[in-house]
């Protein structure tokens, strides 16, 4: 079995609103699109390049591009017709374990050594912060 080469660069990014980080191919040969880390759930999002075909519930549009709208809401509570299309789409996997992520990146990132990606592993504390009373004590 060949060793898998490093292909990918880490660098900064977001993931919703949370700091995160991405691995960004940096040579043709690199097996993955990309892969993003959700700093919440602690998850490896990767996504591949060999794609697949599968069903899709796409919004049927008209002949302008606009919806085109459902006699009644729809048990989904969508109020716009759908159809079924076979949709291309890249392979997606998802790492949640720790150790298996840091074994990944460091398989294939070129800048480990540079790039701090561990402190992206420590979640933060959301701090609540309580409202103040509104009873008026005399």
């Amino acid at each position: 079995m060949n060793k898998l080469q490093p292909t990918m660069m880490l660098v900064s990014s977001k993931f919703g609103i949370e700091d995160s980080f991405r691995l960004i191919p940096v040579s043709n040969e690199c097996p993955y699109t990309e892969m993003i880390f959700d700093s919440e759930s602690l998850t490896l999002i990767i996504i591949g390049n060999i794609k697949k075909q599968i069903f899709h519930m796409m919004a049927r549009l008209n002949d302008d591009g606009e919806l085109i709208k459902a006699s009644k809401q729809r048990s989904n509570n969508k109020t716009f017709k759908e159809e079924r299309k076979i949709i291309e789409t890249p392979n997606e996997y998802y790492i949640t374990n720790k150790d298996e992520i840091i074994y990944l990146i460091k398989l294939i990132a070129i800048n480990t050594a540079e790039f701090d990606y561990m402190k992206f592993f420590e979640k933060k504390k959301k701090i609540v912060v309580p409202e103040k009373s509104k009873i008026i004590m005399p």
